[in-house]
């Protein structure tokens, strides 16, 4: 279980690092807050990340097979379960939709997606396309 854990940290590690992340000196100097859309709380990743926390933001598109695939898979609920809030408080998961056409119905399953996105899911979850221009 131990390497197992290992390894799917070590995933995501690479796969954030190398295909998500802002490049090296980008300073971000606008605040970047959206709605968690169940509880309607503002989320504010500068406050977030000044309380020491780490957090790993998932933008995806509901339309999204591979997206899909990675949401199915488990793992952010898994990071969020370990290490989140209720886990060791050091890391908070962020799933945002980012495709500006996509409503909010098509998180819980409508429209065009191919599933319901929030289904299991405890992480913070927002539909807001502003996030798509930072990941």
């Amino acid at each position: 279980m131990k390497q197992s854990l290992l390894i799917m940290v070590t995933v995501l590690f690479l796969a954030v690092h190398l295909k998500a992340q802002l490049a090296d000196g980008t300073v971000l100097t606008d605040n970047i807050t959206g709605t968690e859309i169940r509880t309607q709380e503002t989320i504010d990743l500068f406050q977030i990340l000044d309380s020491g926390q780490a957090v790993i933001v998932d933008a995806y598109a509901t339309w999204c097979g591979p997206c899909w695939n990675v949401h199915q898979d488990g793992l952010l609920k898994d990071m969020h379960d370990l290490y989140g809030p209720e886990g060791t408080d050091q890391v908070r998961v962020i799933a945002v939709e980012v495709d500006p056409s996509t409503p909010e119905a098509d998180i819980y399953g409508g429209g065009s997606s191919v599933g319901d996105w929030s289904e299991g899911v405890e992480y913070i979850m927002m539909n807001d396309a502003a996030w798509g221009q930072y990941f």
